[in-house]
């Protein structure tokens, strides 16, 4: 979580913009578009999709950018957690309420300049769905629950988003007495 918020944080330090003397959102639309992803575990396109009036009832309607979706699976309800509502929050704050919810549609030159300047792997949009499977997984979110989330599989969540890294492993460890 360290080095996403230093991804984000680097995307708003790089990109920042000054207009009749406030900040004007270029990286900082992005770095809410990341978290936006990263905190819903939707694909770049279904979150393009999402409209402010998507969003009632502590969930997030999934529709699809031009309401085409990628799988069966796709066309889904994501219950808001609080990171998530925080973004949400800010978002509408500094761009309204109305029409499209996220800011930035292209994350590529963002996510790669700032992951070079925080000193990272470069990450893409992908690797934010991968973010929250295995941040829903180590938080003790059960991977049926994920799944339906992220709009897959379990077994597809499991091959090929979760990735949990050795301080898990060693972490879980533990557990086994």
């Amino acid at each position: 979580r360290e080095q996403f918020d230093s991804v984000c944080h680097a995307m708003e330090t790089l990109f920042s913009k000054k207009g009749r003397g406030q900040p004007v959102a270029g990286g900082r639309g992005a770095a809410l578009s990341t978290r936006f992803l990263a905190f819903s575990g939707m694909r770049i396109n279904e979150a393009l999709g999402v409209d402010w009036d998507h969003i009632a009832d502590g969930k997030i309607e999934v529709y699809g950018k031009d309401g085409e979706l990628k799988t069966a699976n796709s066309r889904r309800s994501i219950h808001i957690n609080r990171p998530l509502q925080e973004v949400l929050d800010e978002i509408g704050k500094i761009y309204g309420r109305n029409g499209r919810v996220m800011p930035t549609a292209n994350l590529r030159k963002y996510l790669e300049e700032a992951c070079a300047h925080v000193g990272i792997q470069r990450m893409t949009h992908h690797d934010l769905r991968s973010w929250f499977a295995t941040w829903c997984v180590l938080a003790g979110v059960d991977v049926d629950t994920c799944a339906r989330w992220m709009g897959d599989e379990v077994t597809t969540v499991l091959r090929v988003y979760l990735q949990v890294n050795d301080e898990a492993q060693r972490e879980a460890a533990t557990k086994l007495q």
